[in-house]
């Protein structure tokens, strides 16, 4: 019987937040939600998906049914908390100086390694007018840009990567970024990326997907 206690999970307003539940598809998903943003969320029995609007700030409750094929059910609920954007064109002075912007004189890659071997076949190119979805497709949603789905060594780690795991943009500011879109923890530089957490991509240092995936950035 699936289950969950009453986390607290955090996104940004005009964010769409994805929550896994990886039923088997004879089960039925109802969910509601407080203050209104139930009227944005919409529920399969592998996920809920909430797109929050920009004007919603402040702690919501969520609430979902499983319903299995005998008619049982199964009441669960979770708290998310909605905060202002926290990279855009208000960057404060900090940012400004400890990161370095894109140039224009280079070009930006995403390429993606197995242990020590280049799959070609993944590579993306970065620009201001695109973001990079990483993740492994899904009947449900759209496929991502990358797609991971059919490079899996060890079937184990399958579970271990989102549908939509990493979102990789430009900011206005011109900061490469790289935010947490999944329900999975992704590993850099000895830290952890949790879910709806976004960072500032620096020089030389690669995000790990599922134990199995190294992403890198690459400056041509």
């Amino acid at each position: 019987m699936f289950n969950i206690s009453e986390d607290t999970f955090t996104v940004e307003a005009g964010e769409k937040f994805v929550f896994e539940v990886n039923q088997a598809e004879d089960v039925t998903i109802e969910a509601d939600a407080s203050k209104d943003l139930g009227n944005y969320i919409t529920a399969n029995h592998e996920e809920i998906i909430i797109n929050v609007p920009e004007t919603f700030r402040g702690i919501y409750k969520v609430e979902f049914k499983v319903i299995d094929s005998d008619k049982n059910d199964n009441n669960n609920s979770f708290l998310l908390r909605v905060k202002p954007p926290s990279i855009g064109e208000k960057e404060d002075k900090k940012v400004e100086q400890e990161y370095e912007p894109v140039s224009k004189n280079k070009e930006y890659y995403l390429s993606v390694w197995q242990e020590n071997q280049r799959l070609v076949d993944l590579e993306k190119k970065l620009d201001n007018n695109n973001s990079i979805i990483i993740g492994k497709s899904s009947s449900l949603t759209k496929n991502p840009d990358i797609d991971l789905r059919d490079y899996f060594k060890d079937e184990k780690n399958i579970e271990n990567c989102s549908r939509h795991q990493l979102r990789i943009f430009i900011t206005r500011n011109k900061y490469i970024t790289v935010k947490n879109i999944g329900t999975n923890t992704v590993k850099y530089d000895e830290k952890k990326l949790k879910p709806n957490d976004k960072v500032i991509w620096e020089k030389n240092i690669n995000f790990v997907i599922a134990n199995e995936f190294i992403i890198k950035l690459e400056e041509r």
